[in-house]
C-alpha cells in the first residue's frame, strides 16, 4: 500500500460524505484513484482528482 492509498483509505474511513461520493463514482474511476499517485487528504481533493480523471477519459 502506498502512502497515497493509505491517505485515501483514512479519508474514506473518517469522512462519510467522502465515502459516499467515492462509492458513487464508476468503478473504473475508483480503481484509477486507488492506483494513482495523487495525494488525497480531503473530499475536495477527491472530487478534483475524480473530475480530472473523468475529463481525461472523455477526451
Amino acid at each position: 500500500m502506498t502512502i497515497h492509498t493509505a491517505n485515501l483509505q483514512l479519508l474514506l474511513q473518517q469522512d462519510r460524505h467522502a465515502r459516499h461520493y467515492f462509492d458513487t463514482l464508476p468503478s473504473y474511476v475508483q480503481d484509477l484513484i486507488r492506483r494513482g499517485d495523487t495525494p488525497i487528504h480531503s473530499q475536495d481533493e477527491l472530487r478534483r482528482c475524480a473530475d480530472r480523471m473523468i475529463y481525461r477519459l472523455s477526451r
